[in-house]
């Protein structure tokens, strides 16, 4: 196992040419020593929460960024696909399902996108902040807020299937 690439975002990707021997911007020796280090960038303009795991989905790692973008990286060589806003941030993974990918947000949406461009499919307004990762099951996404709160959506639509009573406590994961 070997370090492939790393995803700095605007700032670059660094691509280990062991991965791509004889590829013309595969050139960053990214094998592991006592003492190395990698050209590292001395400033990325985005923050990754720790709760943030990335998704890997059709060919596409997707992340989200406390700032507000939702980002695509091309798993094969680590360059950016799409990036796309969203409202109010995230800390938390997201979920993909069917042609959309997922995010709730600080400010109490739920935003899906087209995994192809990233071109906004749909959004929900829940009213409170959502902390708690999104379950993708069938084509549903089920997400709580901190209003204590559950919402069942349609993937594909958008459409509100059902919201749940209150249930007495913020829910935060």
């Amino acid at each position: 196992y070997r370090a492939r690439w790393l995803w700095f975002g605007a700032a670059g990707t660094l691509r280990n040419k062991r991965s791509q021997p004889n590829t013309t911007d595969w050139t960053n020796d990214l094998s592991a020593g006592v003492g190395r280090s990698y050209p590292m960038p001395r400033a990325v303009s985005f923050t990754l929460a720790g709760m943030m795991q990335p998704i890997v989905y059709r060919g596409l790692v997707f992340v989200a960024s406390q700032e507000g973008t939702v980002y695509a990286i091309r798993e094969d060589d680590g360059s950016t696909a799409w990036e796309t806003d969203l409202a109010g941030g995230s800390i938390a993974t997201g979920a993909a399902v069917g042609d959309v990918v997922v995010f709730g947000s600080l400010r109490g949406g739920v935003h899906a996108y087209h995994v192809a461009d990233g071109k906004p499919a749909w959004t929900v307004q829940t009213g409170r902040t959502i902390t708690g990762a999104p379950c993708a099951i069938g084509d549903r996404v089920y997400v709580a807020n901190h209003g204590g709160f559950v919402y069942a959506v349609q993937s594909e639509s958008g459409r509100v299937l059902w919201e749940s009573t209150r249930l007495g406590a913020a829910v935060q994961g």
